[in-house]
This record gives structure tokens, C-alpha cells and sequence, in this order.
């Protein structure tokens, strides 16, 4: 097994790690010292995707992916291997999530997504979380309990919103969510 396999082990948060035996490195099941499974921990895999048709929820996905140290794509972008936490952006129109929000979810494998957590924007209802989440769950997907939502701008409704005060409350919920994975 090589160091690139180790490494993959230790943040998969397995119990291994290296021991000199007779002068050469061979790799052994150990329990890990508490630093390196919390170094584990905090190596998790995180992906933000989202639909937006005025660029008001592009603007929380992009706080939420700098937040939390990755790229935020526009679905239908696939979600690559296994992810433990998947932030999923979308707002509601005419009373509902759009139909390409809703065709996406159809193609999220449950078995390569620990969760996910929904954020949302809307003029009018918050109206997504429940929506959203109830498609999720009927795939058998976990969702986070917590979703945060903020007013988006629609012609001369909420003017400048999401604001600056929207993204840093966005950014301060996706360090909270991704701190206590």
C-alpha cells in the first residue's frame, strides 16, 4: 500500500498508520493518535451546487463555496465521488422549486452523499426548504435540519438583497454546519 492510500485511509478516518519494521516502512492497523482522527474529521468533502435564474441564490452559493473552500456549480454539474455534505442552493418560483431543481435531485446517488444542506432565496414564501427537503428524502437522502434562507430581489421587491449582511450570515451558517459535520 502506498502513502497515497495511507492518506486516503486516514482521511476516511481508518485507524492506520506507519511503523518502521527492520528498517523499512510497512503499514500497520493502529488506533490513531486523537490529532490525526481530528485532522480526518475536518478533511471532509464538500460540494455546492445550485439553480439560479436571477443571480440572487448564485450569490450565497458563492459565499457558502468560499466558505467552505470550494467551487459553487450551476446544476445540472455533477457531484463527483463520495461527498460528505452536499449544500444545495435553489429559490422558489411561482409558489414552487423549478422543474430543473427537481430533475436534479432525481439523479443524486444516496449512497455517495452523507447530506445535504439547503439554502434558498425567495421574493415572497420561504417556500423551498420544504419542498426540497421532501424530494430528498423520498430519495432516501439525509438533510440537514438547519437551512438557511434569505429575501432575493425581484423587480422593485427587496432591492439589493441578497446584501452584504445576507452573505456573511450565509458564510457564518456554512462555517457552523461544516464545523460540526
Amino acid at each position: 500500500m502506498g502513502i497515497s492510500h495511507a492518506y486516503n485511509y486516514i482521511i476516511a478516518g481508518s485507524d492506520l498508520r506507519v511503523k518502521p519494521f527492520f528498517g523499512v516502512r510497512i503499514w500497520m492497523l493502529l488506533k490513531l493518535p486523537a490529532e490525526l482522527e481530528e485532522f480526518a474529521m475536518e478533511k471532509s468533502k464538500v460540494a455546492v451546487r445550485y439553480f439560479s435564474k436571477s443571480g440572487n441564490t448564485k450569490k450565497l452559493a458563492d459565499e457558502i463555496a468560499r466558505m467552505v473552500g470550494c467551487k459553487a456549480e450551476q446544476i445540472p454539474a455533477p457531484v463527483d465521488g463520495n461527498i460528505d455534505i452536499l449544500f444545495l442552493g435553489a429559490s422558489v418560483y411561482w409558489g414552487g422549486i423549478s422543474s430543473e431543481v427537481k430533475a436534479y435531485i432525481q439523479t443524486l446517488d444516496k449512497s455517495r452523499i452523507g447530506k445535504v444542506v439547503i439554502f434558498s432565496t425567495s421574493a415572497l414564501a420561504e417556500r423551498a426548504f420544504p419542498q426540497i427537503k421532501k424530494k430528498l428524502l423520498d430519495k432516501g437522502i439525509p438533510v440537514e435540519s438547519k437551512n438557511f434562507y434569505c429575501r432575493g430581489e425581484f423587480t422593485a421587491l427587496h432591492k439589493g438583497r441578497p446584501n452584504q449582511d445576507d452573505l456573511k450570515a450565509a458564510r457564518k451558517f456554512a462555517a457552523e454546519i461544516t464545523e460540526r459535520k
